[in-house]
């Protein structure tokens, strides 16, 4: 019900341990930006192991760093350029 959360919830659940759903994301594609094939891109560079299937976002989270910087290109969506500062933050910068 609160989709501005959810790219804040992907980075906490792609860091913990288990195999994580999160429902209901087919309208994080109408935000100021595809939010969801960013929160999949940015999965991807972080080597981050999720998939779509049935509107749901699946992500297997593992507390695993990367050990060198990346660069990052993001959209131009606040939330999207958050996410993406907890994520180098994380790892390291970049």
């Amino acid at each position: 019900d609160c989709l501005d959360l959810v790219p804040a919830l992907v980075f906490f659940l792609s860091h913990l341990k288990g195999d994580h759903e999160l429902r209901g994301v087919e309208n994080l594609t109408l935000k100021e930006s595809d939010r969801l094939s960013e929160l999949m891109k940015l999965l991807n560079v972080f080597h981050k192991k999720s998939f779509l299937k049935d509107h749901k976002l699946h992500i297997e989270g593992n507390p695993s760093k990367l050990d060198s910087p990346v660069d990052l290109v993001l959209p131009e969506d606040h939330r999207m350029i958050m996410v993406g500062s907890l994520f180098l933050l994380h790892h390291g910068g970049g």
